[in-house]
């Protein structure tokens, strides 16, 4: 084999090393581990979401999102990491949507609290609330109470 050929063989090889280890590829965890992994990660963003200052007026609310949305993308990419159990797989799945539609709203909060419409952010509100009891029973179907808190 030529000293190119060799060089082209290395560097396929790195890549694909690099893609699957960024595919999650550990396999199915067994129901403990999950628990395990899947409370830390929630455990995780609810810590991180603590330390943020609440708004106190409609002009703080903006600057609340904006600090928000790194811990949902945070938690986001470490659920995407976990492979459930099969038996909880559908329901995973909607729960880790719900998280991307939660953060997804922070922009919808943003803009409403921008422009100072209290009507579109008290839908937003009762949106997110309803949103918020649904993903507590998801989080509670697969085991991951620190979720539902």
């Amino acid at each position: 084999m030529t000293r190119a050929a060799t060089k082209s063989l290395t560097i396929v090889s790195l890549l694909l090393a690099l893609l699957l280890a960024g595919c999650g590829g550990g396999g199915e965890l067994s129901q403990a581990e999950f628990k395990k992994k899947g409370n830390a990660a929630c455990q995780k963003f609810l810590d991180a979401s603590r330390k943020i200052k609440e708004p106190q007026a409609i002009g703080d609310i903006p600057d609340y999102a904006e600090q928000a949305k790194p811990h949902f993308d945070t938690l986001i990419e470490d659920l995407n990491e976990l492979e459930p159990p099969k038996k909880f797989e559908a329901d995973y799945k909607k729960l880790v949507d719900s998280a991307e539609t939660a953060r997804d709203r922070l922009s919808d909060v943003q803009k409403a609290a921008k422009a100072k419409d209290e009507p579109r952010l008290q839908e937003l509100a009762t949106e997110a609330g309803k949103a918020d009891k649904a993903s507590d029973e998801l989080a509670g179907k697969v085991g991951l109470t620190a979720c539902a808190q």
